[in-house]
């Protein structure tokens, strides 16, 4: 099995979050982030793209809402 190139997991994730849950109760939504997104983003992501990183690849930064715009 071939794994997920990061930018399309990225994608995926980002899709979940602002397509996927709005009928969600806010509660759920963020119990949803916290167990299923978070964990993938602090294992595949944050390391690059985040304030702790040296450098964010791309000048995108996943742990803040202003970083993701």
């Amino acid at each position: 099995m071939r794994p997920i190139p990061i930018t399309s997991l990225i994608r995926l994730l980002l899709l979940a979050l602002l397509c996927g849950l709005p009928s969600v109760a806010g509660d759920e939504r963020l119990e949803f982030f916290e167990t299923k997104i978070r964990p993938v983003l602090i294992e595949h992501c944050y390391a690059c793209h985040s304030t702790a990183a040296e450098t964010a690849k791309g000048s995108l930064l996943l742990d803040s809402r202003a970083g993701w715009m």
